[in-house]
């Protein structure tokens, strides 16, 4: 979960909620995420490797304006059903014990991350994570958690990412925001959420 996994670590005070059952509500704002290109470049080396007439019909499209305006239109569409898609709320139930509560990070979470705790309270919650992944590419994730009451915590998550690879430099802003309301004691059918580290 956003407010265990992100906020737990040394030398923090944990939020002051209840364990047991919670039910989470998260939604995506794509807003800050790059659109598809208006047309993408088609490289060299697959523009050879194509049949003749292929090629000729895909250099003849792009050089065609209502061609090229018609293509870009069917871009447009496709971003905007992804981004549809993207900001659909989430919602998601799960079982914190005392232990999920307190605990640090899992080294899953701290072998291409550093993390700096900026803020901890029991009410209040901020903190940050550098990731350095595969292929260059940089993450920097800032989260805020506040805990309304022992059983209503919101959080807002802010991830940037950037790459290196030629061509994939244009950065990428998200914005993930998060209810989370507190069930009751029981878990029920539902794991702890430390019992599958």
């Amino acid at each position: 979960p956003i407010f265990v996994a992100t906020a737990a670590g040394a030398a923090t005070t944990p939020l002051n909620v209840k364990p047991g059952l919670w039910e989470m509500t998260m939604q995506i704002d794509p807003s800050g995420m790059p659109g598809m290109p208006g047309m993408p470049q088609i490289p060299q080396a697959v523009l050879d490797a194509m049949p003749p007439d292929q090629r000729a019909n895909l250099e003849s499209m792009l050089k065609s304006p209502e061609q090229r305006a018609k293509f870009e239109s069917m871009l447009k569409s496709q971003q905007s059903q992804f981004n549809s898609q993207l900001s659909k709320r989430e919602e998601e139930r799960i079982c914190l014990t005392k232990a999920d509560l307190n605990q640090p990070f899992t080294p899953d979470d701290t072998k291409q991350c550093t993390h700096r705790v900026i803020s901890s309270t029991g009410s209040k919650m901020e903190i940050e994570a550098l990731c350095t992944l595969d292929g260059g590419v940089k993450t920097t994730v800032s989260a805020r958690h506040e805990a309304l009451s022992p059983e209503r915590v919101t959080s807002i998550v802010t991830t940037k990412t950037e790459s290196k690879a030629p061509g994939d430099g244009r950065p990428m802003t998200m914005t993930s925001r998060m209810n989370a309301r507190w069930l009751g004691a029981d878990c029920g059918e539902v794991k702890p959420v430390g019992s599958s580290k």
